[in-house]
């Protein structure tokens, strides 16, 4: 599991360390303030390859260059042994760059654990590590790349182009499913099972049904969904659903994968999964929202090993109060944490959270998680900051057009519900003044 990740001098932080949870980490902040690229530089300190061929490029602010010091980033994550391994890596401008290492090195990496990373755009990255090995020195020369999925190579299959006969090294959600379920393995028993776990409590689950041709003239079978309507071809489902079939199929490919080499190979099968997940609730409903991170939690704990405690860590973003309120009767301030991130006056800052229950998701709203004022409009809200100065006789900071009582009863009325809760604040001074409501 990672333990740390210190970041310098890479934009838009300055020089911020994030110590994560054992079990589960969420980050919040606003668009563009570095979520993804903390996921991105995790996989890389976790995996020692970018998820896009370039890697994370750098720009370095003139104060970097006045400095002299190039940007970096530190690691430390658990070993296979007792102690932890720490790692870094520097960003070197005259080739564009990163040069880093492993401070055990060599031989096969000391990180344990299969690393998934489900990515905003659709795709998925997948590290192996009886699969992908680092068989050169600790700078990492000769390391074997991880599994890259577009949107369509998780549904259609990845072949290794860089290879002479073009193997292929994944088959794709519409081969596989309906292959696993003819063979009656324990992969589509699996997927069942994920499928079942992730689903929307109280609707119809999600059930793969029997591969059916969909078009005249074509010779591919498409599995299907069970739903209360017929079977629907999975290329025709809503797209969260499809995110959460792709989820699922990544997720048992990749664990089935493992286990499969484990056998060839003649070793034990690894017990830990490490989950990177950016925006949690993408295409979801908020009904979905409320359930999918617990249910994901669940799911990732019973993966690579049937029968035993399993070993796992999520790091995920979210813009989502529901998300984070689907967290209160699971969060564990031992074993997980909470980071939202701000910006500052030049540079994003992260700020670890301090776990409290807040109730809804509204009550997470104003959370320090995504520090909002309300969960109202804009207009609602500025409405409301008018009649609370007007009534404490602040008179000076009223905006325009919010001057008198009666402006500011007649924007209230314009933009909150008759029945609003803050009514009775303000109806008794609006009546003392000779307003007739």
């Amino acid at each position: 599991m990672l333990r740390s990740l210190t970041i310098s001098g890479i934009p838009p932080f300055r020089h911020e360390t994030l110590e994560f949870g054992n079990r589960l980490n969420l980050i919040t902040g606003d668009n563009g303030v570095g979520k993804t690229l903390i996921l991105d530089l995790c996989w890389y300190a976790l995996t020692r390859t970018w998820v896009d061929e370039h890697g994370v490029m750098i720009q370095p602010t003139q104060q970097d260059l006045e400095k002299g010091e190039p940007p970096w980033m530190a690691w430390t994550h658990a070993g296979r042994g007792e102690g932890d391994v720490q790692g870094g890596a520097d960003y070197r401008l005259k080739d564009q760059g990163w040069h880093g290492r492993w401070v055990t090195g060599g031989g096969r990496s000391p990180l344990s654990g299969v690393v998934i990373y489900a990515r905003v755009d659709g795709g998925f990255s997948v590290w192996d590590p009886l699969r992908n090995r680092s068989t050169a020195d600790s700078d990492g020369a000769g390391l074997v790349g991880a599994y890259h999925f577009s949107r369509e190579n998780v549904w259609q299959g990845l072949r290794d182009a860089s290879a002479k006969d073009g193997r292929n090294l994944c088959n794709g959600l519409l081969r596989d499913v309906e292959n696993w379920r003819l063979k009656g393995n324990g992969a589509f028993s699996a997927l069942s099972a994920v499928l079942d776990r992730l689903s929307v409590d109280g609707l119809d689950p999600l059930r793969i049904g029997s591969a059916i041709q969909i078009r005249l003239g074509d010779e591919d079978w498409i599995p299907t969904l069970q739903t209360r309507y017929g079977a629907v071809p999975v290329t025709q489902a809503a797209a969260g659903v499809k995110r959460v079939l792709s989820l699922a199929y990544l997720l048992v490919w990749a664990a089935e994968s493992h286990k499969r080499s484990a056998r060839l190979l003649g070793e034990e099968p690894e017990d830990h999964v490490i989950l990177l997940f950016d925006e949690v609730e993408g295409h979801l409903h908020p009904r979905w929202q409320r359930l999918f991170l617990p249910s994901l939690m669940d799911v990732v704990s019973n993966l690579l090993r049937e029968g035993q405690t399993k070993s796992f860590q999520i790091i995920a973003t979210t813009h989502a109060p529901m998300v984070a309120a689907s967290l209160e009767s699971i969060f564990q301030p031992a074993i997980d944490q909470l980071f939202n991130l701000e910006m500052g006056q030049r540079n994003a800052e992260v700020e670890p959270v301090r776990w409290a229950k807040f109730g809804d998701a509204t009550g997470w709203l104003t959370s320090p998680m995504f520090d909002m004022e309300s969960g109202y409009s804009k207009e609602a809200e500025a409405a409301m900051k008018a009649a609370d100065d007007f009534m404490a006789g602040h008179l000076a900071v009223l905006p325009p057009r919010l001057q008198t009582v009666e402006e500011i009863h007649a924007e209230l009325a314009r933009t909150l519900d008759a029945a609003d809760p803050y009514w009775p604040f303000w109806l008794p001074f609006f009546r003392q003044r000779g307003g007739k409501p």
